[in-house]
């Protein structure tokens, strides 16, 4: 395993008049030596639109970037092409006001597939 690796978050937004908004996303901090990445999303993250607050809805995570020039094809492994859903029932309250979500493990290879 080698750290470095990104992932992006990608969600919906909707506000309390029902208005969606267009997809953003958050890149993720570099992998650790074990695999591990932390996308935040902040409140001040929904806040980011005419200062109202956004739901998140429908969010998604994917492969982003490896460090490494040997080893940087993406493979669809566990959803690390298409997106994997987060959903609630991957959650674990650790704060208050923190939720952390579990996924499995995305991979990169050397070799086109």
């Amino acid at each position: 395993m080698h750290a470095g690796a990104t992932a992006r978050v990608t969600c919906l937004a909707r506000n309390h008049f029902g208005l969606e908004l267009a997809p953003f996303s958050v890149s993720s901090c570099p992998s650790d030596d074990k695999g591990y990445f932390l996308a935040k999303l902040s409140p001040q993250v929904t806040k980011f639109y005419k200062k109202v607050e956004w739901e998140l809805k429908e969010c998604k995570a994917y492969l982003e970037k490896s460090p490494l020039k040997e080893c940087k094809v993406p493979l669809d492994i566990n959803g690390g092409i298409k997106g994997v859903h987060i959903v609630s029932s991957s959650t674990h309250r650790l704060l208050k006001n923190a939720n952390l979500y579990s996924l499995k493990p995305f991979f990169y290879t050397s070799d086109e597939p």
